[in-house]
């Protein structure tokens, strides 16, 4: 797994760059995006009306289209990875979604449905399915699956304290793990 952060920038012609390219390329900080995240929850994506971005650093009119520029990019360079690999490309995909974000009130707002919902649009016809699951989560299966970490690999009772320094947030959540199944 490699950590890339969720930014963007339009080069000249239109290029795009993301993650650490985009934050090296970028010649002022006004031009590089990195709210689109956080703007993504904020609109209904089915509303007939399209908001538009609130930069003028970008040739895309909406966020939607500012994520998506963003997914094309990341996703050719994940699946040029792995062909080069050898392995197959992913037909399922898990988003780690945030449980709080900085100044705004997730539920209150709607945020996290209109974010799943202008995902799984923008992904639409590239998986098969897209699902979503909490980041304190996402991080335990990680270190459960992904690393086979050998404590919680096994199958005994856990108590896991996951700490999500994060983007304008500090979570903390507990998660507790019995024979394998989430409390």
């Amino acid at each position: 797994g490699e950590i890339r952060p969720t930014a963007i920038f339009y080069g000249p012609n239109r290029r795009v760059h993301i993650g650490y390219d985009a934050r090296e390329r970028c010649d002022t900080p006004e031009r590089l995006l990195e709210d689109f995240k956080i703007e993504l929850g904020q609109h209904d994506p089915d509303a007939v009306t399209k908001k538009s971005a609130s930069t003028q650093h970008s040739p895309r009119m909406t966020v939607a289209g500012i994520t998506q520029d963003f997914f094309r990019e990341l996703l050719a360079k994940v699946n040029a990875s792995l062909e080069l690999q050898g392995r197959p490309l992913p037909k399922n995909l898990l988003i780690a979604e945030p449980l709080a974000l900085s100044g705004i009130d997730m539920a209150e707002e709607n945020w996290l449905s209109n974010y799943r919902r202008a995902i799984k649009r923008i992904l639409h016809g590239r998986f098969d399915q897209v699902d979503f699951l909490p980041e304190p989560f996402a991080v335990f299966q990680y270190y459960r699956y992904g690393l086979r970490h050998p404590v919680i690999a096994e199958n005994r009772k856990h108590i896991a304290l996951v700490l999500d320094f994060g983007g304008g947030t500090f979570d903390i959540s507990i998660l507790r793990l019995t024979g394998g199944v989430f409390e």
